[in-house]
């Protein structure tokens, strides 16, 4: 199980291209494709070691995808609480993520 878990961090590496894939094809469809791609992997992981790997990459990739992309619409629907919505997002993305 650690292996498949150490695969998985390949995924992060998505959060390095994640601003590109915002500006081509907008923040709201980034969030909703990643949303897809976190339940998919979570759904379709089995006990094969494989396969496990290869889903914990996906919903790595789309966390690191996200996360940037939900905070940014945080920040644009926001309004005057702009501030305290991005803080407390961000803190209950994390939070749930622990």
């Amino acid at each position: 199980m650690f292996w498949s878990k150490a695969a998985g961090l390949t995924g992060v590496f998505f959060s390095l291209i994640s601003v590109k894939l915002i500006i081509k094809y907008g923040k709201l469809t980034i969030v909703r494709y990643a949303m897809i791609g976190m339940v998919l992997s979570f759904t379709f992981s089995r006990p094969n070691l494989y396969m496990s790997a290869g889903f914990s990459v996906l919903y790595t990739a789309s966390l690191s995808v996200c996360i940037p992309a939900f905070i940014s619409l945080t920040g644009e629907y926001g309004g005057r609480g702009r501030a305290p919505a991005v803080s407390l997002c961000s803190f209950l993305l994390l939070a749930v993520q622990a």
